[in-house]
């Protein structure tokens, strides 16, 4: 199987110290888990190899393109979820209101982007949430946490991407509303779209059934930041 990610000796450096790296990837298509402590710079080895962030050293491609050189390819190619300060939701829109920004964002600045209706909101969250869907009018603070990362999931997905990259799946609290995030990313697998996600907890007891079964990569510890 072709890898959809590879990276050899890839670091990134700041004045604190190492941030991560060197490291060597190969990734395949699928759900790829980089687990590591907090200070594994597992946010910023997500940011740089989705063409977010700029490595110090090293070589890597995602989906074929070399980075940093063709970033702006790889950053058409491959949507972020979940990272906090980049994807943050304001809690007093709704759902229908996040998914017009996303629309207008995505078009050219001179088009009228309307807010969607019912049809057009379900047909946005249906891949990440199936048929248990907030409605359009939902607040977002109303949303549970594993909702919120379902939506931030399905914002990502309208810019139709073959790899998604989720930050710190930790975020979700609860074992059982980590089995949901699982299962969803496990339904995008098995449309075409990949997905690789960082994570601080174990959480391969709760991948009983998966399928595709994620693919787990130790991220060394040797960063001072995340």
């Amino acid at each position: 199987m072709d890898n959809i990610i590879s990276a050899r000796a890839l670091a990134l450096r700041s004045h604190r110290g190492t941030v991560f790296g060197p490291v060597d990837l190969d990734i395949t298509p699928g759900i790829t888990v980089l687990q590591g402590p907090v200070g594994s710079g597992r946010t910023t080895l997500l940011l740089t190899l989705s063409g977010r962030m700029r490595p110090s050293s090293g070589t890597a491609k995602t989906l074929g393109f070399a980075l940093p050189k063709k970033v702006r390819q790889v950053q058409k190619l491959t949507g972020i979820a979940g990272f906090t300060s980049i994807d943050d939701l304001d809690g007093m829109l709704t759902v229908a209101d996040v998914i017009r920004e996303r629309r207008a964002w995505l078009g050219p600045w001179f088009a009228f982007v309307a807010r969607p209706d019912e049809k057009s909101v379900k047909k946005v969250l249906q891949p990440v949430f199936g048929d248990d869907q907030p409605s359009r009018d939902t607040r977002i603070w109303s949303l549970n946490e594993a909702q919120q990362l379902k939506l931030k999931l399905a914002l990502a997905l309208m810019a139709k991407p073959a790899i998604v990259f989720i930050d710190a799946i930790e975020q979700i609290q609860s074992e059982s509303s980590r089995v949901e995030i699982w299962a969803a990313l496990s339904s995008l697998a098995a449309r075409g779209v990949s997905s690789v996600v960082s994570a601080a907890s174990d959480d391969t007891r709760l991948w009983d059934g998966l399928e595709p079964r994620p693919v787990l990569i130790h991220v060394v510890p040797e960063a001072v930041s995340a």
